[in-house]
């Protein structure tokens, strides 16, 4: 059953499936998030846990034995449990069973909040180990914001703006792994304009950003839409190639390196929880100019 919330600024919809965000609607009705359009890419705003990208191999060891784990982990494409749902609020619960720990070993209690302030849609996370040992794990959001706010938009109407001036290479993937090798891509810039080819070779992936917001913005009507990521060091941005959406995905890590050696334990930005603590991120999403 989807669950939704309501202010003076938005109406939102969740669904228990990946706890995934389906719709962000203003008071007129516009739609800001991607409708999952099978024929293009079928998910709106996918929650990455417990690992970020692919494993080289589709495979991680750990204590000596191996496990495998679909790209972005399991999350995805389980059903959460709702614990809490107003207005302006829900909490949905995910907690490790024989069907995680088959691929995880870890004892886990994921919780994904949704809550609206203002104009603001805040998306936390809370991690919280309930095993006996160290949990090892990494998380990251992927909400996928659509590009038609006029009538006869195009990608080549909207542009990506860091708030700071950004100095940062781009890293590609090669064979859904991160390759070896990074290219001149910011120097000193803030602004990223969109375009047809901009995706045709994946993600555009950045590390280790210091600006704390990204915002798409439209270049003619001064609507904007900004995601803080100062939570998270790195960030994908992505579509399908001349999709008219486009991920903005604040990340806590990332997609395994070529020469990646397999142990989870090495996986960039993986999170080593102690035994009964939790962990805490999250990432918001604010529109101006309606």
């Amino acid at each position: 059953m989807v669950c939704t919330l309501t202010n003076e600024f938005y109406d939102v919809c969740i669904k228990p499936e990946g706890a995934e965000l389906t719709s962000i609607k203003d008071k007129h009705g516009h739609e800001y998030l991607w409708q999952a359009d099978a024929s293009v890419w079928n998910r709106h705003a996918p929650i990455l846990f417990p690992i970020v990208g692919a494993l080289k191999n589709g495979v991680y060891t750990y204590k000596g034995r191996s496990y495998s784990l679909s790209q972005h982990g399991f999350a995805r494409d389980t059903v959460f449990t709702l614990l809490q749902n107003s207005d302006n609020y829900a909490e949905f619960q995910l907690k490790s069973d024989l069907n995680t720990l088959r691929n995880y070993p870890f004892e886990f209690d994921f919780r994904v909040i949704y809550e609206l302030k203002g104009n603001t849609l805040v998306n936390r996370f809370e991690v919280r180990n309930s095993g006996a040992e160290d949990m090892l794990f990494s998380l990251g959001g992927h909400p996928a914001f659509n590009l038609n706010w006029l009538d006869g938009d195009s990608i080549e109407d909207y542009y990506i703006e860091f708030d700071q001036p950004e100095t940062l290479p781009l890293w590609t993937l090669d064979n859904s792994l991160l390759s070896n090798t990074s290219e001149p891509y910011l120097n000193n810039d803030k602004v990223i304009n969109l375009h047809e080819s901009i995706f045709d070779r994946d993600a555009l992936i950045f590390l280790d950003h210091k600006s704390k917001s990204i915002a798409l913005k439209h270049k003619t009507n001064g609507r904007s839409l900004t995601v803080d990521i100062s939570e998270f060091p790195h960030l994908g941005i992505w579509a399908k190639p001349s999709a008219p959406y486009v991920c903005i995905e604040p990340w806590q890590g990332h997609v395994d390196p070529e020469g990646h050696n397999g142990q989870l334990r090495d996986k960039p930005g993986i999170v080593e929880l102690p035994q009964g603590d939790i962990y805490r991120a999250g990432f918001s999403i604010c529109i101006t100019g309606l």
